[in-house]
């Protein structure tokens, strides 16, 4: 029997394969100021594929969701709901299509001196890895409509400062979704005509007297309360994009197992982290079912003008210096 389930990592609730309802964040994330997130846990009696397999699976289908999809709770949950996940998958590829963006493939990886490996994410959709997570998203949602969880479509609601609303939109509209997109006021034209060209809904967020946190997510949270669902990059609100997130890492790592190179460490340059999570799930994956033989060392890099991650970290040392 397939045990995958999803587990807080804060107060250990679980959610398995049997749960009918939809699930998007801890039901406890709301009843204290710890940060509640769901991992995915995938059970390690099955049998997944081999390197030799996914080069297979590389040849005749280029879609990463589906390449990995034995790696995914998505996967497991549509087959235990009885929904076709590839047909889910082809669906929104044709989607996205339709409008002018490329379907999800594999990216390049581009090999310079000193034995440097640089995935290329600039031929992604809208030019970014963001969508990569919000397919997760997307991919959850269509199974719980398609098996009747849910009965129809809900309005997603995303909030983001250029990429992440970005990806969205082309997601959401690729899917057929309707979506509210919460963005500070000095987003480029750039970035809003892509949004109203997806037919998305824009909430400009300017800061009110003193307001506290980010006025986009504070917004957003307040769509959550009303009819929208999370649509976005952040694991506490929506653990699904973490599992998108994680076909970036998968790829690049049957990539270069390939090439029979297993990398020392990985560099990433990161936001909130969402990335980095992914990333090291994959990692501890892929040690775990046997398809590396050690965890590279992963390093985060952010930029000098926004650093959520690193923010948070040195909050971390300082409350435990306390």
């Amino acid at each position: 029997m397939n045990k995958s389930f999803l587990k807080c990592i804060t107060c250990n609730s679980k959610h398995t394969l049997a749960d009918s309802n939809a699930v998007y964040g801890c039901k406890n994330r709301k009843n204290d100021d710890l940060n509640h997130i769901l991992e995915k846990y995938i059970s390690r009696k099955l049998v997944l594929p081999s390197i030799d397999e996914i080069i297979y699976r590389k040849k005749v289908d280029t879609t990463p969701y589906s390449i990995f999809c034995d790696f995914f709770f998505l996967f497991h949950l549509a087959e235990q709901l009885n929904v076709d996940y590839k047909a889910i998958i082809s669906d929104i590829d044709n989607g996205l299509r339709q409008i002018g963006e490329p379907p999800f493939k594999q990216t390049p990886i581009h090999i310079q001196e000193n034995n440097i490996f640089i995935k290329d994410k600039t031929a992604n959709v809208i030019g970014s890895h963001k969508a990569r997570h919000l397919m997760g998203n997307i991919l959850y949602l269509e199974i719980l409509v398609r098996s009747g969880t849910i009965r129809e479509k809900p309005k997603l609601a995303v909030y983001s400062c250029g990429n992440a609303a970005m990806g969205a939109a082309a997601v959401a509209k690729a899917a057929g979704y309707n979506i509210d997109v919460f963005i500070p006021p000095n987003v480029s034209s750039k970035i809003t005509d892509t949004l109203k060209r997806y037919g998305a809904s824009i909430v400009i967020c300017p800061r009110d007297d003193g307001e506290i946190g980010d006025p986009c997510y504070n917004l957003f949270q307040k769509a959550l309360l009303i009819d929208s669902v999370p649509f976005s990059c952040s694991g506490p609100d929506n653990w699904s994009n973490i599992k998108g997130g994680q076909t970036l890492c998968l790829e690049f790592m049957t990539q270069l197992l390939e090439m029979n190179i297993t990398p020392e460490s990985i560099v990433i340059q990161v936001g909130g982290g969402a990335l980095a999570s992914s990333a090291i799930k994959s990692l501890e994956e892929l040690y775990d079912f046997g398809y590396i033989k050690k965890i590279p060392s992963v390093y985060t890099v952010q930029t000098e003008g926004s650093f959520p991650l690193t923010r948070a970290f040195y909050l971390l040392i300082k409350e435990i210096a306390v």
